[in-house]
């Protein structure tokens, strides 16, 4: 199946496809979906007129979802967040409020450094596997709970060029970090969300303080969600995606310095990968979207998935001659979404095509 999308004048172009019968639809947000079947022996063209639809909300991705619900005041904005944070750690918005559902779960990461070595994440920490040897060492979380009672159990993994592993305790708001030469575990403290947090009265401070998050699931208003990260292979940065906080902690792995870059509004990071070229690469879990984070422009893009309600949970770049795709594995929908990237020089080959 490929998809492409339409441009500014409602135009849209498929890349060449071997002759024969293909069934084609068009689909946008708020309107019924448009079918047709085209033979490309007798046509190369097909239109859709869509019709508007009285009941969209199971279309709409999570963001605009979440972005209906009041946040006016301090108490809508906190319960905006906790519902933000709480009731979607594994699923979009738009399910959530849609099926009044919230199963949780987890996976094993794995990521690979730069000496060859393979690193998977634990429930206590990180393992580092040596594929020579075929042996584990294991490297454990200096706090498995906070003071107040949360579980620091692993949610995602990374390694980086030198050797090191690192891994997220989401529920604490802590990243271990391992040390591939000397075989020992240290870690680095997310500060809380201080625009969140400061709003919320000491009352409400009091209590979330008085108890921790029993798992990644039930977080603090101010919680930063460390979740699963990437690391560059060609420089000294990991990056970590905050689930709740919607950000990119940046790390420098040789110094441990860290710095924060926000995302656009309602865009929660998900996994991240980092290409060759050193962009970092986000499956946006709330929304269906994957956005591509420059460094040297310090700027996102973000493009759309063909699909509602995707629940993308990892992303991974092939690269190969010079070309790459983005793959996307897509949980709720069963599918795994390859996108590919044409230029402007490939868009008007393909539009002179279509017009013979």
């Amino acid at each position: 199946m490929t998809s492409v999308f339409t441009d500014e004048s409602g135009n849209y172009y498929f890349p060449p496809m071997a002759g024969g019968k293909y069934s084609v639809w068009a689909q946008a947000v708020t309107f019924d979906t448009g079918r047709g079947a085209v033979d490309l022996g007798d046509a190369k063209r097909q239109d859709f007129a869509l019709r508007p639809l009285k009941d969209f909300v199971r279309q709409l991705p999570g963001d605009m979802v979440l972005a209906a619900l009041p946040d006016a005041t301090p108490e809508d904005a906190t319960m905006k967040t906790i519902v933000q944070n709480n009731c979607t750690a594994c699923h979009t918005p738009s399910y959530i409020l849609q099926h009044k559902l919230a199963p949780t779960g987890g996976a094993v990461t794995v990521d690979y450094d730069g000496r060859g070595m393979i690193w998977v994440s634990s429930p206590t920490g990180a393992l580092r596997f040596d594929p020579t040897t075929e042996k584990f060492t294991e490297y454990k979380s200096p706090t498995p709970k906070s003071a107040n009672g949360g579980v620091g159990v692993t949610y995602g993994v990374a390694a980086d060029r030198d050797g090191n592993g690192y891994w997220a305790q989401m529920a604490i708001d802590t990243v271990g970090v391992g040390d591939g030469k000397y075989g020992t575990a240290k870690e680095i403290k997310l500060a809380p969300v201080a625009a969140v947090r400061d709003r919320l009265s000491p009352q409400d401070i009091a209590f979330y303080e008085s108890a921790g998050a029993a798992d990644f699931s039930n977080p603090a208003p101010y919680a930063q969600g460390p979740r699963r990260m990437g690391t560059d292979k060609n420089d000294d940065v990991l990056y970590v995606g905050n689930s709740w906080a919607g950000t990119l902690t940046r790390v420098n792995t040789r110094t441990q310095e860290t710095s924060t870059i926000p995302l656009p509004a309602l865009r929660k990071p998900y996994h991240v990968a980092v290409d060759s070229k050193h962009n970092a690469w986000l499956n946006i879990w709330m929304t269906d979207q994957v956005l591509k984070y420059d460094p040297a422009a310090n700027t996102f893009t973000s493009f759309d998935l063909p699909t509602r309600g995707s629940e993308v949970r990892y992303v991974s770049l092939y690269e190969k001659d010079g070309q790459m795709k983005v793959v996307l594995p897509s949980y709720r929908t069963r599918k795994v979404t390859v996108m590919g990237f044409r230029s402007e020089a490939d868009l008007q080959a393909t539009k002179a095509q279509a017009a013979q």
